[in-house]
Parts: structure tokens; C-alpha cells; sequence
């Protein structure tokens, strides 16, 4: 049985994040462009951050790509980062392709499309807006991924999934926020500003392709929760009757497990990524 420590040592985790990006790309030869999909949310912060810091910010572009679920809110933060950053950035609505999409299909089919898969157009059609940058300007596409969304199966497969290198994509959720707090260290000190706005850290994860939808609420725990019960069943080998005797809502333990194991599916699909857990690969 194995029994790994928990141990996440942000310092070393941020320096092996820019080193697995230029190894990655540089063993390839690669020395062109990136692009990023730029939700205002936390995780395509860190990974346009890291870009940046890995190849500087006049090789990284992002792209704002809001629909009809999408806050006013998000693409303000967006734009902020990308000022803070010193990158190209650039809008391109998906809200009118998204409804006429809908319209003909629900015309043609007869139908009426229930709230996963309408959701899900909005996920596919910002993979396309990327693809079509990366085919058209030669860009290669970061991911934007988390090692929580990826080991629950928490993406629109040919979505979010799409990209080249997933920078974060062995971070688990609550490590996002760790690496965030240190990185507007870094930055205040080095600078004189917090590169990251404070807002993308405080607010709610949320992917936006329904309203008011959030991450914990459509999953139903907190990612603090959700990390120790991936941590725990995959680091640790613990069984749901040990995290109940450690205080655990046995329902709760049972359902993320029962996620990871249905989506388990989805993992041949995931981007590559440095390697921050060892215990988890």
C-alpha cells in the first residue's frame, strides 16, 4: 500500500513549469508563437504568465473568445492580464455562431437541446477559434488544463482538451492558487505590480458555458475537498471507510471517485505536461 506525503513546494513547481516549456518546445526546435485561450479565470492566467516568462511576451497571444454566458466581468479581467502581461490580445464573440448553431440543429433534428450539450457547443467552438489561429498564423496552442479537471474528467472532450503542452496540467487546483499568490510576489517585488488582478484569484471557478454555473457547485464539493480525496485514493491508497474515520462525507469521497473512474476515458486525451506529483502519474 502506498502511503506518499503530501509535499507541494510552489518555488520548485514554478521554476520546473518554465523549464518544462522551453525543454518541451526547444527539443523540438520550435521558435515561433502561442496562443491561449483567456477565459478571466485563474488557470489561463498562470498559463499566459508562464508563457510569457518561459519565451517573453512578445511570442505570446491571447485570444478573449466570450459567449452569451460569458461576464462582462471575464473579459474585463481577461483584458487586465493581458495589459499586466505586456501581450497581444484580441476578442472574438462566439454568442451569435453559438445560437444560429443551436437554431439549425434543433431545426433539422427536431429537438431540443438539453443544457449539457448546448453548453458544450460554446467549449468546442472556442477550440475551433484556436485552431483556426494556430492554422492560419502557425501558433502553437497552450492548454489551459489542471491536474483536478483532468484526473474527474472535468472538460468537453475536442474543447478544453485541445492544445499542443498543458503547462498546469499536473497542478492540482488548490496548488493553482498557491502559485498565484507567489507569482504576484514575484511580481510586485521584480516590477512593482501584482501581474495577476486580485479578482481572477477571489472569484468563483467557472467555466461559464451555462449561467451562474460553478465548478463546485456542478461538481458538489469544495476543491479543497475534492484535492485531499485525489490525493488521499491515488497518493495514499485510502479507502472511503479511512476518509470517513478522517471526517469525510462518505457520500461525497464516493461520488468524486465514482467521476474519476467514469471519465477515466478522457485521460488519452490530455495534452502532455511537466511533472509536478510524481505519486500521481
Amino acid at each position: 500500500m502506498k502511503r506518499s506525503n503530501y509535499n507541494f513546494n510552489r518555488e520548485h513547481s514554478h521554476d520546473a513549469i518554465i523549464e518544462g516549456l522551453r525543454r518541451y518546445f526547444g527539443d523540438a526546435g520550435y521558435e515561433g508563437d502561442f496562443v491561449i485561450g483567456l477565459s478571466g479565470g485563474i488557470d489561463s492566467a498562470l498559463v499566459a504568465y508562464f508563457a510569457v516568462e518561459a519565451f517573453g511576451k512578445k511570442r505570446v497571444h491571447g485570444m478573449i473568445l466570450p459567449s452569451n454566458t460569458t461576464s462582462e466581468k471575464s473579459i474585463d479581467l481577461a483584458m487586465k492580464l493581458s495589459n499586466n502581461l505586456g501581450i497581444d490580445a484580441h476578442g472574438l464573440p462566439i454568442g451569435k455562431i453559438n445560437d444560429d448553431f443551436v437554431a439549425n440543429f434543433e431545426k433539422n433534428y427536431d429537438c431540443e437541446l438539453g443544457g449539457l450539450a448546448r453548453g458544450n457547443i460554446a467549449a468546442r467552438l472556442r477550440m475551433i477559434s484556436l485552431m483556426t489561429a494556430s492554422n492560419e498564423f502557425g501558433w502553437k496552442i497552450l492548454n489551459t488544463g489542471n491536474r483536478t479537471e483532468a484526473m474527474l474528467g472535468y472538460c468537453t472532450l475536442f474543447g478544453d482538451t485541445v492544445g499542443e503542452y498543458a503547462p498546469i496540467g499536473d497542478v492540482l487546483k488548490t496548488e493553482i492558487y498557491q502559485l498565484a499568490e507567489m507569482i504576484n510576489l514575484i511580481s510586485k517585488s521584480r516590477d512593482g505590480f501584482e501581474v495577476i488582478p486580485h479578482e481572477i484569484i477571489s472569484r468563483p471557478a467557472t467555466a461559464e458555458l451555462v449561467d451562474g454555473q460553478t465548478d463546485e457547485k456542478e461538481i458538489g464539493a469544495s476543491y479543497a475537498t475534492i484535492d485531499r480525496i485525489l490525493w488521499g485514493r491515488f497518493a495514499q491508497d485510502m479507502t472511503v471507510d479511512e476518509f470517513v474515520a478522517f471526517g469525510f462525507d462518505g457520500e461525497v469521497v464516493m461520488s468524486i471517485l465514482a467521476r474519476v473512474s467514469r471519465n477515466a476515458f478522457k485521460a488519452k486525451f490530455y495534452a502532455p505536461h511537466p511533472v509536478i506529483h510524481k505519486e500521481l502519474n
